[in-house]
């Protein structure tokens, strides 16, 4: 496996080189003249730095608007969170209200038991 990609990157790097060698090649051998070559990479240029422009402030968008909704659902998170939590505080303590009524009731039974005894 890391042959596979050892060659892919060995093959990507020989089509990037290649690619830029028959560019320059291209442009030894234009039939333009350099000024109107000058021009034409000034427009390509031009229009290349539009294009990154633009890229980048959708990025930049795109980036807010996912802010955004990761800050939102983290609220709700912590909000249910926290409902969870106050919801199992009250359990607790309406098991411990039912353990000191079983208690009480208990306590209140052995009393009237042993008032009985003794009656």
């Amino acid at each position: 496996m890391a042959n596979d990609q050892k060659n892919g990157k060995d093959f990507l790097f020989g089509v990037l080189f290649g690619g830029i060698i028959g560019a320059l090649i291209a442009l030894f051998f234009s039939p333009k003249s350099r000024y109107k070559l000058r021009e034409d990479f000034n427009q390509q240029f031009c229009v290349a730095k539009e294009k990154t422009s633009k890229m980048t402030e959708d990025v930049y968008e795109k980036g807010t608007q996912f802010i955004s909704l990761a800050k939102e659902k983290s609220t709700t998170a912590s909000n249910l969170f926290n409902k969870v939590k106050e919801m199992s505080n009250h359990s607790e303590k309406a098991l411990n209200v039912k353990e000191e009524d079983e208690k009480t009731l208990e306590n209140s039974y052995n009393e009237g038991q042993q008032f009985m005894e003794k009656s």
